[in-house]
């Protein structure tokens, strides 16, 4: 379903929105948000299939590499959000640790399972990308067969974390 997952040299078929996020080539391409205090997105076009996959019950899995990173010298004690959503529902948030050397948590939502429950902190905090998990989100039998992914990030309230993201498939 997704074009251009890879994310290594441009985000063709994707749209960006809000700020703090951009494309970088560090780790070998990723896109990332490092903005304080901000809301973005990196959000696909309008896609079809995503009830007729390999997850369990059939619909499709949505995977992804993942790292974060908290900034050790602005840590403030605030958590930034990472929640992936599919045709308006969302299927899973990322919460960051709020101090360093804290797991990320991963809630799944609205029937999704996945196969990680936390994301430990990256220990290459200037490079974090190159130092990512790989999440697999099982979307559930109720999920629409069209929409648009969204992943939207949120450091309101003073968030000073930061999250990569790469090699997306579905």
């Amino acid at each position: 379903l997704i074009s251009n997952g890879a994310l290594d040299s441009n985000t063709t078929g994707w749209n960006t929105s809000g700020t703090g996020g951009r494309l970088t080539d560090t780790g070998g391409g990723h896109y990332e948000w490092q903005g304080d205090n901000t809301t973005g997105s990196l959000t696909s076009g309008n896609l079809t299939g995503w009830n007729s996959g390999n997850a369990l019950g059939g619909s499709v899995q949505v995977e992804f590499d993942i790292s974060w990173a908290d900034t050790p010298l602005l840590d403030n004690g605030v958590a930034s959000k990472l929640t992936i959503t599919i045709g308006g529902v969302d299927y899973a948030r990322i919460t960051t640790g709020v101090s360093n050397g804290a797991n990320a948590t991963i809630e799944y939502l609205n029937g999704a399972t996945g196969n990680l429950s936390t994301i430990a902190e990256s220990a290459l905090a200037g490079l974090f990308g190159a130092n990512m998990s790989h999440l697999i989100i099982n979307l559930p039998t109720t999920t629409a067969a069209g929409g648009t992914l969204v992943f939207g990030f949120s450091s309101a309230g003073g968030g000073t974390d930061n999250i990569a993201i790469d090699n997306i498939k579905a």
